[in-house]
């Protein structure tokens, strides 16, 4: 996906929302996750997959949540190190780049509206 996901669990209690702020008026207890407090002190950022409050998780990119009856979990779908590199000429993969970047570019330019 292209925006964040966020979700808050805490026993049998799971929440989720592509905003923080969502997940916080659902009524948790706002309390301070001193871990990611330490990362934004030490690195000037919020490590992710912390954030700012207490068990509440940012889903990383390339990763989804597997949620049953009595577990969630991160699971990754799409690791960089595992992808096998197919061996091209220089000018070959300069244009296939060339290529998706262009094709990326103008899916972004459409309009959903006249």
């Amino acid at each position: 996906g292209e925006k964040p996901l966020h979700y808050y669990k805490k026993e049998n209690y799971i929440i989720f929302g592509s905003e923080i702020k969502s997940i916080l008026s659902a009524g948790i207890e706002r309390n301070l996750n001193k871990k990611a407090l330490d990362t934004l002190l030490t690195y000037n950022y919020v490590v992710p997959p912390l954030t700012m409050f207490e068990n509440v998780y940012h889903v990383m990119p390339g990763t989804y949540l597997k949620i049953t009856h009595n577990k969630c979990e991160a699971v990754t779908w799409w690791d960089l190190s595992k992808i096998k590199v197919q061996k091209k000429d220089e000018k070959t993969m300069i244009n296939e780049f060339n290529s998706l970047l262009e094709d990326a570019v103008n899916i972004r330019l459409r309009s959903d509206v006249p």
